[in-house]
C-alpha cells in the first residue's frame, strides 16, 4: 500500500524540516528519500532488483 502525496507540505516547510535534522537536500536525493520524488514503494522494488 502507497500513501498518497502529502500537498500540504510547502517547500519551504521541508527546507526548515531538513535543516532541523540536520539534513541536506542532496543527501536525501542521494538515499532516494526526497518525498516529492520518491516513495518507500519504489526504494524497496529497487533494492529487491539490485539483489
Amino acid at each position: 500500500m502507497q500513501l498518497s502525496h502529502i500537498p500540504g507540505i510547502s517547500p519551504e516547510q521541508e527546507r526548515q524540516a531538513r535543516v532541523r535534522a540536520g539534513l541536506s537536500a542532496a543527501w536525501l536525493e542521494d538515499r532516494r528519500l526526497a518525498y516529492h520524488v520518491h516513495s518507500s514503494y519504489h526504494e524497496r522494488r529497487h533494492r529487491a532488483a539490485s539483489r
